[in-house]
């Protein structure tokens, strides 16, 4: 975990999470002890895919639940951060 977070994690990103691995996260990550690696991930825009919009709470949370595939095809072509995909197994 020391590698990736020295090399895939050390730019600015974006995350998308399926909504189980978006759960378990968000119920971690907010309430870490305050480092680098908390602040990236707390700040970073994270992209959902739910059904249930109205239930995301950790910040800078933005849900997808339409057209998965078009959305995240959008959003890789703008000029942006490198979107991640942390887990999901089902959404990836």
């Amino acid at each position: 975990m020391d590698q990736v977070e020295r090399h895939a994690m050390s730019e600015p990103y974006d995350m998308v999470f399926g909504r189980k691995t978006y759960d378990i996260f968000a119920s971690h990550w907010p309430n870490a002890p305050k480092s680098a690696h908390s602040d990236r991930m707390n700040g970073a825009r994270k992209y959902v895919m739910t059904s249930q919009p109205d239930s995301l709470r950790w910040e800078n949370s933005l849900a997808i639940n339409n057209e998965v595939a078009e959305e995240i095809s959008g959003l890789k072509a703008q000029d942006r951060p490198l979107l991640q995909v942390h887990g999901s197994a089902q959404l990836i």
